[in-house]
């Protein structure tokens, strides 16, 4: 355990040196968040939008979707797509560690690092700018970072794991593209899900990618709470398991048919 927890860490103070890319990061997520804001205000001025949430509700929600847009998955792990279509594949196996555990506690590293270096400056300048209310009770700000941890560890084996589907089908880029989008859409990305219809909610409520992003933000605001909270902090650990699970029944069954050449 001391090894992956130092590899975690590692990983994480490597990628926190990429500050410009934070601030640019920053920038970009605050233009795109003003935008959604604009456009979801102007459909519940419409009378468009539906009464899942209030306004006040979906603003906190956008602007704090917009602080851990890094949790949910951009493309599979590129560094271990790139060492599985390099062969440097070859130094992960002949460390004494299990592959799957060596390759997950880089994905944490990798994820914390630029959502934290975002995730700060974006909620503080949005509760100087007024256009974020902070968490409903203590209990609330607890929950939240609770199920932040929970996200954060389920978006990395969501990452591992379109890395090996990817790589060992021989189609990575492929799966990028196709399932990305559609990622971001059941996460909360483009759309805040209690606003969707409700056949649809319940279909998006047992897949696990609203455990990236949807729970804590619905905790933050105190929408989730009680039994529902519960359940929600029960769905992600589930799908924590059942991801992990499958991404080492995939590196298992992937490294009994690896065949590296070179040397």
């Amino acid at each position: 355990m001391g090894a992956y927890w130092l590899h975690c860490t590692l990983c994480f103070r490597a990628a926190l040196s990429q500050r410009a890319a934070a601030v640019a990061g920053i920038l970009t997520q605050l233009a795109f968040g003003e935008l959604r804001v604009q456009v979801l205000m102007a459909c519940y001025a419409l009378g468009v939008a539906a009464p899942g949430m209030s306004r006040t509700a979906a603003m906190d929600y956008i602007w704090l979707g917009q602080a851990f847009l890094r949790l949910v998955p951009m493309r599979p792990d590129e560094d271990l797509a790139d060492a599985m279509r390099t062969g440097a594949l070859a130094n992960d196996l002949c460390r004494p560690v299990d592959a799957y555990w060596w390759w997950w506690s880089r994905a944490i590293g990798r994820v914390a690092a630029p959502t934290l270096l975002r995730c700060v400056p974006l909620i503080l300048l949005c509760f100087a700018l007024g256009v974020l209310r902070p968490p409903q009770t203590l209990g609330c700000a607890l929950a939240c970072l609770d199920m932040l941890v929970l996200a954060l560890l389920v978006s990395a084996a969501i990452r591992v794991a379109l890395a090996l589907i990817g790589d060992w089908s021989g189609g990575s880029n492929a799966l990028a593209i196709l399932g990305m989008p559609v990622i971001w859409m059941l996460a909360g990305i483009v759309l805040p899900l209690p606003l969707f219809p409700p056949q649809v909610q319940q279909l998006v409520a047992i897949l696990p990618f609203r455990a990236l992003l949807d729970s804590p933000l619905r905790a933050w605001s105190g929408d989730l709470h009680g039994s529902a909270l519960g359940w929600a902090m029960l769905h992600q650990v589930v799908w924590l398991a059942v991801l992990v699970g499958f991404g080492r029944l995939l590196t298992r069954r992937g490294l009994t048919r690896l065949t590296i050449q070179g040397g």
